[in-house]
């Protein structure tokens, strides 16, 4: 999802315009601050879209859109640009090029509910439809490796949209990366925005759930070198040797996404003390999902130092983040993906890298 390079990757959420640690971003926000969504922000400025339930229409004084409309929460599929890119280059450009056809496909990635209910991939059932903000549906599809896909009628079965980062935290609901653009079948048929576009082939869909990606489960080590967006930090535990110690047995990790590591110079001035900071994302023989992280405690983390959870709570909605005793309060490492389950733990992406103590007299 981010460029694994330092001078690609210096745009994020922790270097977001006015942001202190008491703030949260928008949906549009985040997309248009965090690496690797370029051409789904300037597509949501493109189609100027009001996301308030109806269907999908330019701007009007008496409508809400999805940064202000306060009686829905919402959830955005977001497409990488990698997944933009794999589109067939005449359907992209056909997108591009006609603004109803481009505020179809975008209303596709975008579901409202009313804003006492979740947006999170708790939502999600496998095999089920939901209706999106364009008034078609898509489903959900399950592996028996754990993978979960949002798909539409017009995503081949081979290349499904795949949720590779889910629940990003947003003041107005949450975000879900995804792999491969949702199309609705009628874009790929040419036919009506009105044309029925969902599953023809129930068995078929059905089947997917036992079929699509029948491999083992990921380890931890797959899945942070399997998504774009931590690349960095699996290069830097190949590098350390500490890669394969996460294949093997129960670990919760705190995983810093690229952009984090624009923010320190470098992982450490010697082999042991790199290895130390790295550790220090890995908590060993405990899984521990989001709601098991509570406020104000303390982790003893891999390398025999503990770091500590704070929370706070914008607009109804709780924010964690894991302190090294090294990073400033103001500058804390918010989770902002929490809950990626492998078959030996769970990974939580944060924005900015843990800090032991030490780190700040270490060169990092």
């Amino acid at each position: 999802v981010v460029s694994a390079t330092r001078a690609e990757s210096t745009s994020s959420l922790a270097s977001s315009p006015e942001e202190d640690d008491a703030s949260c971003l928008t949906l549009e926000q985040i997309v248009c601050t965090i690496g690797g969504f370029e051409i789904l922000c300037n597509f949501m400025q493109m189609a100027d879209l009001e996301w308030n339930g109806n269907s999908s229409s330019s701007k009007s004084s008496n409508s809400s859109d999805i940064n202000n409309n306060s009686n829905t929460t919402t959830t955005l599929f977001a497409p990488t640009d990698q997944a933009f890119e794999n589109l067939d280059p005449a359907l992209l450009e056909k997108i591009q090029n006609d603004t109803d056809l481009l505020q179809h496909v975008l209303g596709f990635h975008v579901l409202q509910v009313p804003q006492n209910e979740t947006t999170t991939t708790d939502m999600l059932e496998c095999s089920e439809r939901i209706t999106m903000f364009n008034g078609h549906d898509s489903r959900t599809v399950c592996s028996k490796d754990g993978r979960m896909y949002q798909k539409g009628g017009g995503n081949d079965d081979s290349a499904m949209p795949e949720i590779i980062v889910s629940n990003v935290v947003a003041c107005n609901g949450h975000m879900h990366v995804v792999s491969h653009v949702m199309l609705p079948g009628n874009v790929v048929t040419g036919g009506g925005r009105n044309e029925d576009d969902s599953d023809t082939n129930e068995s078929a869909n059905q089947a997917d759930v036992i079929t699509v990606a029948a491999a083992e489960c990921r380890s931890i080590s797959d899945f942070i070198c399997e998504t774009r967006v931590t690349s960095m930090f699996c290069d830097f535990l190949t590098q350390y040797g500490l890669l394969d110690d996460l294949s093997q047995g129960n670990w919760t990790v705190f995983v810093p996404y690229n952009p984090a590591f624009a923010e320190i110079p470098s992982v450490g001035s010697s082999f042991d003390s790199a290895r130390s900071l790295l550790m220090f994302h890995a908590v060993y023989d405990s899984v521990l999902m989001d709601s098991q992280l509570e406020c104000g405690s303390l982790l003893e983390m891999a390398n025999g130092q503990t770091s500590r959870t704070f929370c706070k709570t914008f607009e109804n909605v709780q924010v964690k983040n894991q302190k090294g005793a090294d990073n400033k309060l103001e500058e804390m490492p918010r989770i902002i993906a929490p809950n990626n389950i492998a078959c030996n733990g769970i990974v939580h992406l944060t924005d900015r890298v843990l800090l032991p103590s030490g780190a700040l007299s270490h060169g990092y």
